[in-house]
């Protein structure tokens, strides 16, 4: 970190839940749901789960969310970068509309659907990072659910970060639409 900070290079972490969250399920599966389809699936390297039974963190568990602020807390420590990266992409609720353990959590919070949880889940999840001093930066398609306090990281195109800048929104692109980039600059960047 030291070394690329000393270049100019600015390093983002990103902690992409609570879809893409499969090692941390094989380090700590008690902290994800128990009574879907996906928690009987192996843990080994190998194991391959149908997308709708992924497995997915117990939001109704307290330790869940300690062990989260906790890899948060040290990432933020390690990495200087102001912008914390929070995913958010690729998540199908499946396993949380199978559990009764979710469906009841659901229930006690008046959250109505999986994509309620999902909200759920993505507003915690950003008021821990805000804790740790750092910005919640999306992909594309979530940045706008979780307020001006997110920013927006682009996959789609030129357009769409110009058209995101536009509306005065923090944004960035991940540079694989540079052709298009560098032809907008050559031109001049329209208003």
């Amino acid at each position: 970190v030291q070394y690329a900070t000393a270049r100019g290079v600015r390093i983002m972490v990103e902690l992409d839940l609570p879809a893409h969250s499969m090692s941390l399920w094989r380090a700590k599966p008690e902290l994800f749901v128990q009574d879907c389809p996906a928690a009987q699936w192996s843990r080994s390297p190998s194991a391959r789960f149908p997308n709708e039974e992924q497995p997915l963190p117990d939001v109704s568990n307290p330790e869940w969310w300690r062990l989260l602020r906790s890899m948060v807390t040290e990432i933020a420590e390690i990495f200087p970068e102001a912008y914390f990266h929070g995913g958010a992409d690729e998540v199908n609720p499946g396993c949380w509309e199978k559990s009764a353990t979710t469906r009841r959590f659901m229930a006690k919070q008046g959250l109505k659907t999986s994509l309620d949880v999902v909200d759920y889940f993505h507003q915690k999840y950003q008021q821990i990072v805000a804790d740790a001093n750092r910005t919640m930066m999306y992909w594309d398609g979530f940045w706008w659910k979780y307020g001006a306090d997110a920013s927006r990281a682009s996959w789609s195109n030129f357009t769409v970060l110009r058209n995101t800048t536009a509306a005065t929104i923090r944004g960035i692109t991940d540079g694989h639409d540079a052709a298009e980039w560098n032809a907008t600059l050559a031109r001049g960047i329209p208003a």
